[in-house]
């Protein structure tokens, strides 16, 4: 096949983190190298899954704060725990994985990954904390 002998006027590569001017090779060619056209799109996806799983890192740190308190409750053989207790340790009883229902008491457990959250009683704001079994 025959290389075309057409010349392209020199243009900036369109990612941002490269300022290079080059001469295409094709009237499409957007990149300066096949390189830079990779570092632009792992940068684009990079930033993307920054939004996109904010929440999932912050649900993981709220689940290791509450395996600390329920280690800590299970220690003094308290079964309940405070909203204040959870504000404290920055834990929002809200924002959860999933909602299921617990069938002995009929209230909804919040989970986060290992460990739930239900209302023990509402006007006093206590909750249990559930952990997960392995099975």
């Amino acid at each position: 096949m025959a290389r075309s002998n057409r010349k392209y006027p020199k243009k900036p590569c369109i990612n941002p983190g490269c300022k290079i001017l080059f001469i295409p090779h094709d009237r499409r060619q957007k990149y300066c190298s096949p390189q830079c056209r990779n570092n632009f799109f792992n940068d684009r996806r990079h930033e993307e899954n920054q939004t996109k799983y904010k929440d999932e890192g912050v649900l993981r740190e709220m689940d290791k704060k509450l395996g600390k308190i329920y280690e800590k409750n299970v220690m003094i053989n308290q079964t309940y725990v405070s909203l204040e207790v959870l504000k404290n340790e920055g834990i929002d009883p809200n924002l959860c994985v999933r909602t299921v229902q617990n069938d002995l008491t009929k209230q909804a457990i919040r989970w986060y990954y290992s460990y739930g959250l239900e209302i023990k009683d509402t006007e006093r704001k206590t909750f249990l904390i559930h952990k997960r079994s392995k099975f």
